[in-house]
């Protein structure tokens, strides 16, 4: 089990109220939407990038995610396999 963890969410949902109650008392820091540089440095600081979508078709989110250098976990849908899975080692 994860002693220390904490999770980033970078998003911006009409949702995030909710979002917010639901996580409450959870080491879960809400970023809002992030541009550039500031997105490239949140991209590049985490330890895992997990894109939980199942109707993500492009990709630019775990595109983005690899090219910082971060692994990647995805759901198997979509074309996120080919992605992910094109650089398996």
């Amino acid at each position: 089990m994860l002693s220390s963890f904490c999770f980033l969410l970078i998003l911006h949902v009409f949702h995030a109220a909710e979002l917010k109650t639901y996580f409450a008392g959870y080491p879960v820091h809400f970023a809002g939407e992030l541009h550039g540089e500031e997105l490239s440095r949140a991209f590049a600081s985490g330890d895992i990038f997990v894109m939980p979508s199942d109707s993500e078709t492009l990709g630019f989110v775990v595109l983005e995610a690899m090219a910082s250098g971060v692994p990647v976990v995805g759901v198997a849908a979509g074309g996120l396999v080919d992605l992910i899975a094109r650089y398996l080692v």
